[in-house]
């Protein structure tokens, strides 16, 4: 066999600085949010001549741009690259005595126009990828859309809040994940993810897991369905769906939630439903694992977990941190969700 290795590539301001990190890294953390969050990366090192606290200390806005690498890893002659992206540099920590260098770079961009400026506009006749793509170009962002949902509108309001808050509330409302990394703008939905193939299977006893945690949440979880109620008095109307994961769901016996909240049209109150009982559920069956390092571990992609028991099945990665220099992978899962 051929001898396997694992490591990280550094660039700093577009300069490799690889080989300067090396010899001093303590440790490396590399964190993909599969939604929500920012992804970030926190590099450890040594500083015995105190570089990092003169010459090389961090100004604002410099940037980070990070890739993990593995040789012969999983076998022979395999050789596969992890893009981690690009990172603005945010809060740099130094400590002492032994003198040490926390370098820690976050994946939304430094563009204040997009991330803090307030905000207030009207889009009307539109869908949400037409209005995140407007964010996107005023930020000078690109954006990434996959999802089988783009919710159209009348009329939208951003009133007095950033392009990012107003945008991720958009998506939050809508079910519809949001994120942004690498100078893009990434909104997907989670229930098209979840339906595609699992990348690998994690046995207990494989090999692969060094530990784990297994939860199950049996409060306010399990439910069989959402109905969404809303009398409209302006126009004197009800709009009332009921959408279940039963196809003879029964309101008297099973767990149905109900969702008191203003809605438009009978559409909007069926994405409603689905989105609010997929939070819901999603929450009933989570796992986390350390486990050897592979490059495929990343958020918004799914695996397969085996040996188990009651935990056994298909799982979604909502956050995956690569560890190095021991190459590990911590994940943090949820069971997929199946009729939704």
């Amino acid at each position: 066999m051929l001898a396997r290795s694992a490591g990280i590539k550094i660039l700093y301001q577009g300069i490799d600085i690889t080989t300067d990190l090396i010899k001093d890294l303590l440790s490396f953390k590399y964190t993909d949010n599969a939604a929500d969050n920012a992804d970030d990366v926190e590099i450890t090192l040594k500083d015995k001549s105190g570089k990092w606290l003169n010459n090389w200390w961090p100004e604002k806005g410099d940037s980070l741009t990070v890739e993990i690498n593995t040789t012969n890893w999983r076998k022979d002659g395999d050789s596969q690259t992890l893009p981690c992206g690009s990172f603005i540099v945010d809060e740099p920590e130094y400590t002492g005595r032994p003198r040490v260098m926390t370098l820690k770079g976050i994946s939304t961009p430094s563009n204040t126009n997009f991330t803090t400026t307030k905000k207030s506009k009207a889009w009307e006749q539109i869908n949400l990828k037409t209005i995140a793509q407007d964010i996107a170009d005023n930020a000078g962002l690109n954006l990434f859309f996959d999802s089988s949902i783009n919710p159209t509108y009348d009329r939208k309001d951003q009133s007095d809040t950033s392009d990012m808050a107003f945008l991720a509330d958009l998506c939050k409302s809508e079910g519809i994940s949001f994120k942004v990394t690498d100078h893009t703008i990434v909104l997907f939905n989670e229930a098209d993810y979840e339906n595609r193939p699992s990348i690998c299977t994690l046995v207990e006893d494989g090999g692969l897991v060094n530990s784990y945690n297994l939860k199950t949440s049996l409060t306010n979880t399990a439910y069989a369905g959402c109905q969404v109620t809303y009398y409209d008095a302006n126009k004197g109307r009800l709009i009332d769906y009921l959408f279940s994961i039963k196809d003879d769901i029964d309101p008297a016996k099973d767990k149905v939630y109900v969702e008191n909240t203003r809605v438009n049209s009978l559409e909007e109150a069926q994405r409603l439903a689905q989105k609010k009982l997929r939070e819901l559920n999603k929450k009933e069956f989570s796992v986390t694992m350390n486990v050897v390092g592979d490059v495929r571990l990343i958020g918004g992609v799914c695996v397969d977990i085996s040996g188990f028991g009651k935990f056994d099945g298909k799982y979604f990665i909502d956050k995956a941190a690569h560890n190095q220099p021991s190459y590990t992978v911590d994940l943090e899962m949820h069971r997929v969700l199946e009729g939704y």
